[in-house]
Formats: structure tokens, C-alpha cells, sequence
């Protein structure tokens, strides 16, 4: 069984580039604070949930994380990302249960738009890990570098909206990394 007891609802399922672990995001009830849990694939068996502390739980306000990435360079670390009214992204520690740092992504979704879709995903042609891609509805497309003192810094924050004259969807509804090149192939919810 997967999912913690008295939440509302599983808002985004993520595995790990391994294998071996996935990642459970999920709203609680108005009040309490969202949960991301993390299992191991095979033996089913719950690895830890964040946040777990509550000098972590206070860094944030929502009662729901919308989606999550694990860096496939070290495993250990998971970027994830709660809803309203922060809209923010966390990067953890997750097997030390440690909050690394956190980043305001700035977002203003228009209250009752639900469901949204949200991808957050890390550069796998980045050797070193430090690069990240935020996309979903009303123009998210956030491009976060992590430094070595493992600051968030989101970079890009716009795409070109026009393409030969054609009016784009504002809604990102996901992305890909090119394996070859790094590049970044974007879809939107009218199929551009």
C-alpha cells in the first residue's frame, strides 16, 4: 500500500533513474502540511517522508506537493515542489531527512485551475547535477541551477511564446532532456 493515511489525495508518483526508489507526493488536509514519501521499488518498504521535522514543516505553508525529481548523479537528493500558496521548490537530502534549500518560483495560478500538470527534472547531460527544469500551466518554464553551497537559483524564467506566427499555449504540460545534446524538447496542451 502506498499513500499516507488521512490525505486527501496522490498528486504525483516519480521513480528514481535506478530503479529502486520512488517518490510519492501528496495534499493533506486543509491544516496540515503536504507529504512526499519515498519507498524502496522491490521490498515495498517506506523509506522516509518529508518533511519530518517541524522546524522543516514550517519553511512552507501548502498542503500539497505537486511534483518531485531525483537526481540521477546522487540519489540521494530529490527536488520537489509544494503548491499554493508557496510555490516552491525544495531541494532534500532525503536518506538524512535534511532540507538543503528551498527557492520561491514565484508562480500566480489562477485560484480553482485544477488539475495542473507540473515536471520538474534534472539535466541528465549535466555531469555535475546542478541543473533543473520547472514546467506546467501559465507559462512555467523555470530553469534552477543548484551552486555548490547548494542555493537554488532559478536562471530562465521565459520561452518565446510565438513561433512563426502561431500563438503557443501558455500550459507546458511537460518536457524532455535530449540525451545527446542536452536540449530541451517542451509540449504544450494544444500539442505544439
Amino acid at each position: 500500500k502506498i499513500g499516507t493515511e488521512g490525505t486527501e489525495a496522490i498528486t504525483h508518483i516519480n521513480t528514481s533513474f535506478d530503479g529502486k526508489y520512488i517518490s510519492i507526493c501528496e495534499r493533506n488536509v486543509e491544516g496540515e502540511k503536504g507529504l512526499v514519501t519515498i519507498y524502496e521499488i522491490i521490498s515495498s518498504k517506506k523509506r522516509q517522508t518529508l518533511p519530518d521535522a517541524p522546524d522543516q514543516a514550517n519553511r512552507f505553508k501548502s498542503n500539497e506537493f505537486v511534483c518531485s525529481a531525483f537526481s540521477q548523479r546522487r540519489e540521494e537528493f530529490i527536488v520537489t515542489l509544494c503548491g499554493a500558496p508557496d510555490w516552491q521548490i525544495l531541494m532534500w537530502d532525503w536518506e538524512k531527512c535534511r532540507l538543503l534549500s528551498q527557492v520561491s518560483v514565484g508562480l500566480n495560478i489562477p485560484q480553482g485551475m485544477k488539475p495542473y500538470v507540473f515536471q520538474l527534472s534534472f539535466n541528465p547531460m549535466d555531469f555535475e547535477g546542478n541543473s533543473m527544469l520547472l514546467t506546467g500551466p501559465c507559462n512555467t518554464f523555470k530553469y534552477i541551477r543548484k551552486d555548490p553551497e547548494y542555493n537554488l537559483i532559478i536562471e530562465h524564467t521565459q520561452i518565446n511564446n510565438m513561433d512563426q506566427g502561431k500563438k503557443i499555449s501558455p500550459n507546458f504540460t511537460c518536457h524532455s532532456w535530449s540525451q545527446e545534446t542536452g536540449h530541451i524538447l517542451v509540449c504544450t496542451d494544444n500539442g505544439e
